[in-house]
């Protein structure tokens, strides 16, 4: 799974003195250690390249060169050398009160292996949710071998979805599902599920 290093640009200029806030993100390759170390050094070679590009850029901020600079003045390729890949997205926020009560279920009227089900199935909607962003991110390549991955993809996701809709997911279930599966990200994913699903009665009794 790709790790995503998001920076949080807040800016307090409003004359009302409200906060905006936005967010870039970029996925960040494996051997990099200190992703805000990565993005700071971007920055840096960028403004001390000397290049027509930043001194257009540095003149145009008058020397108070910004967040809000980097974010439309640094190339994507330079990022890219300091192993981080922008990611371009759109989001839409939600706001929710920590301690806002969304159901009103009695203590103790779930039954336990319910409670498993719920908690199957939202991992399952997790691997979901990511996928449709990892196909969005190498749609963005528009080439063949990035074609075959989103379509590699698309595939996994409509096999998650009808798993999901399972009235009961269970081990036998999932483990047919491995025998015959040749996608290995996939198997990963089921192999995942099988370690959250409780262990059955035959087997607590053994």
């Amino acid at each position: 799974m790709p790790k995503i290093l998001n920076v949080i640009i807040q800016d307090w200029c409003d004359i009302s003195n409200n906060r905006n806030e936005w967010v870039e993100s970029f996925e960040i390759c494996e051997n990099i250690q200190q992703p805000e170390t990565a993005l700071r050094n971007a920055v840096k070679e960028f403004v001390d390249s000397g290049t027509e590009e930043s001194k257009k850029v540095l003149d145009y901020a008058c020397g108070g060169f910004n967040w809000g600079d980097v974010s439309v003045s640094v190339p994507d390729e330079l990022f890219i050398k300091h192993g981080l890949t922008r990611i371009y997205h759109d989001t839409v926020n939600v706001f929710v009160d920590h301690d806002e009560i969304l159901c009103d279920y009695p203590a103790g009227t779930l039954k336990h292996e319910n409670d498993n089900q719920i908690i199957i199935k939202k991992l399952i909607n997790e691997h979901i949710i990511n996928g449709y962003e990892d196909i969005k991110y190498w749609e963005r390549g528009k080439n063949l071998f990035a074609e075959e991955a989103a379509d590699k993809i698309s595939d996994r996701i409509e096999k998650l979805k009808q798993l999901i809709v399972m009235e009961t997911i269970d081990a036998d279930s999932i483990n047919k599902l491995i025998e015959t599966e040749t996608d290995d990200e996939l198997i990963l994913i089921y192999e995942e599920i099988l370690e959250n699903l409780e262990p059955s009665e035959e087997m607590e009794d053994e």
